[in-house]
């Protein structure tokens, strides 16, 4: 399992299970061989649900090594499309300030079940 640096992750709470984002160079390059796309790319020219599927599940494979595809959609159905992007561009950003523009939203409170 990845050594997580605790500054670096974002946790949320979906169906009353906690998950951590965690963009390290290992899900960066899982993200990249999964869809053949630069994450720079990604992040500044926007791409399909498929792929920000991908995405979110390379930001959990280093917390939770046996997320499926079919748990990602139900983390999308139940946290939301727009919230769930926004605490992975704010994990994306805790990870490389340099390549990722802080998010444009104010990140959800833990009332909403999430913590940074």
């Amino acid at each position: 399992m990845t050594t997580l640096n605790p500054d670096k992750t974002v946790v949320f709470t979906s169906e009353g299970k906690e998950w951590t984002f965690y963009y390290g160079m290992a899900a960066l390059r899982g993200f990249e061989n999964d869809t053949g796309i630069a994450i720079e790319k990604a992040v500044s020219d926007g791409v399909s649900l498929e792929v920000c599927a991908k995405l979110i599940k390379q930001g959990l494979k280093s917390a939770h090594p046996d997320v499926t595809m079919e748990q990602v959609d139900t983390i999308f159905d139940f946290v939301g499309i727009k919230e769930l992007m926004l605490l992975a561009t704010s994990a994306l950003y805790k990870a490389f300030p340099n390549l990722v523009a802080p998010p444009t939203m104010e990140t959800p409170n833990e009332q909403d079940g999430a913590t940074s």
